[in-house]
Order: structure tokens, then sequence, then C-alpha cells
């Protein structure tokens, strides 16, 4: 009968040591999550600019409240605080 050694399923992080391309992967994850919500935004403002004065009224006050909420260091501790900022990786391909 051969005796069964009890190992863990799976490596737990405790024994691991942090690496260079564990952090860079996270902080990779990261910023793809912050370029998906930060292209949501800026198609939310081109269609709220090709649609009329109301709708980009409603886009500019919402970017307003996040600019209030960013100033005052209240709200979601992620976020673009204004359509530009949200914009800016993508000015390389407008210039």
């Amino acid at each position: 009968m051969t005796i069964r050694i009890e190992r863990p399923l799976s490596p737990h992080l405790q024994i691991y040591r942090w690496t260079l391309t564990m952090a860079l992967s996270i902080v990779h994850r990261a910023t793809g999550v912050a370029l998906y919500f930060g292209t949501l935004l800026l198609v939310w403002w081109l269609i709220a600019v090709s649609s009329g004065p109301g709708a980009y009224a409603a886009v500019q006050s919402f970017t307003s409240q996040l600019r209030r909420d960013a100033s005052t260091g209240s709200g979601p501790v992620l976020r673009a605080t204004t359509v530009q900022r949200a914009a800016r990786p993508y000015e390389v391909v407008f210039l």
C-alpha cells in the first residue's frame, strides 16, 4: 500500500516571492481596466456631442461632478476626472 502525502492542491500566495513580472502583470491589468472605462466615457462623450446640446449638457454635468469629487477627495478612488484625461491615450491617433 502506498502512503499518500498530504499536499495543498494549489500553491498559496505566501510561498511566492514578488517579482517584477508579477507586479507588471497586475499593473497591466489595472491600466487595461482604466482604459476600458475611459473608452466608454469617450464614446459616451462623442455620442453626446453628435446628439445635441441636451445630451452634451448631461455628460458635462456628470464630468463636472467627477471633478468636484476629485477636488474634495470624495467619491470613488479610481476615476477619470475629465473626458480629456480619459481620451489622453488616444491623442496619438488623432495627431
